[in-house]
């Protein structure tokens, strides 16, 4: 018990003391467990319908100049969930996403503007064969190397876009107006990570002191 309490203080104070804010470029894995892409649309006029998709896979290529950086990612359309088992479905349908056709929607930077901490990032979406130019409003969070060797970089961003314009066109009319509203709101919350040679290192350090300590 006092051994697991010894390493997982050491691994935690290691982290922490190595927590680094600057900027770090590399080749980062977009890390789809700890990230989170969910839409909003307005429902009945007067509400929202709020999602998510719990499947993505991409890259950032973090460049040592900040504009030259490159964001691809590919989603899962059939892994959009907003809570209701019988709207998902309808979701999934030809109605909407038709994702026995159209299993993966991506988008492709084509250019990043502004600085690090709040920039601009347009590129390609395409969703059902469907490919229309849009822009982000994003902001860097930062890097934080973990005491397991690898860095984690953090970044948040919001875009509008109109489903009509991707083929997303169901509706229903109502007394007072459609069912759905055509603008959906993208917000995003990604960790992406990368290997970290230097934390690599220092936890192999870590562990080299806790099994001299046991022995």
């Amino acid at each position: 018990m006092m051994k697991n309490i010894l390493i997982a203080w050491l691994i935690l104070f290691t982290a922490a003391s190595y927590a680094d804010p600057k900027y770090k470029s590399g080749h980062y894995k977009v890390d789809s467990d700890h990230s989170r892409i969910a839409f909003s649309v307005p429902h009945l006029m007067i509400s929202s319908v709020e999602g998510t998709f719990t499947m993505a896979d991409g890259s950032i290529d973090l460049k040592p100049n900040f504009t030259d950086s490159k964001v691809t990612v590919k989603v899962e359309t059939d892994s959009i969930e907003t809570g209701v088992d019988k709207r998902d479905e309808h979701l999934r349908s030809s109605s909407f996403f038709d994702t026995g056709k159209f299993p993966v929607m991506t988008f492709v930077s084509t250019k990043i503007a502004g600085a690090r901490d709040h920039f601009q990032l347009t590129g390609e979406l395409t969703i059902k064969g469907i490919t229309r130019t849009i822009t982000f409003d994003t902001h860097y969070i930062g890097v934080i190397a973990v005491g397991y060797g690898d860095d984690k970089a953090a970044f948040i961003g919001k875009a509008k876009i109109n489903r009509k314009e991707f083929d997303i066109s169901w509706n229903k009319n109502i007394e007072v107006g459609p069912l759905i509203g055509d603008v959906v709101s993208i917000d995003l919350r990604i960790l992406a990570t990368k290997p970290s040679e230097p934390t690599a290192k220092l936890y192999n350090g870590v562990m080299d002191e806790v099994n001299g300590i046991n022995r």
